[in-house]
């Protein structure tokens, strides 16, 4: 009679943690609305309300990416 206590016990244990309990989620509107929304608005006013920040250049090491060559020094894309 035990064995058949902790079976149906483990189950049922088995069972509670496979139901979903957690609702989806879903992203807050944002200044312009919701996402999915159509909107029509200046390009002035949506270039403005793209966040900026400074660059995070924690732990990049260029000399880490030896492969990253430039054989005939004519690359004037980044900052040398």
């Amino acid at each position: 009679m035990r064995t058949f206590a902790r079976t149906a016990a483990l189950l049922t244990a088995i069972a509670a943690l496979a139901i979903p309990t957690a609702t989806t989620a879903q992203a807050a509107p944002g200044p312009f609305g919701s996402p999915g929304d159509v909107i029509t608005t200046p390009l002035q006013y949506a270039l403005k309300a793209l966040p900026i920040a400074d660059e995070d250049r924690t732990g990049y090491q260029r000399t880490s990416f030896k492969h990253w060559i430039d054989a005939d020094k004519v690359i004037r894309s980044r900052n040398l």
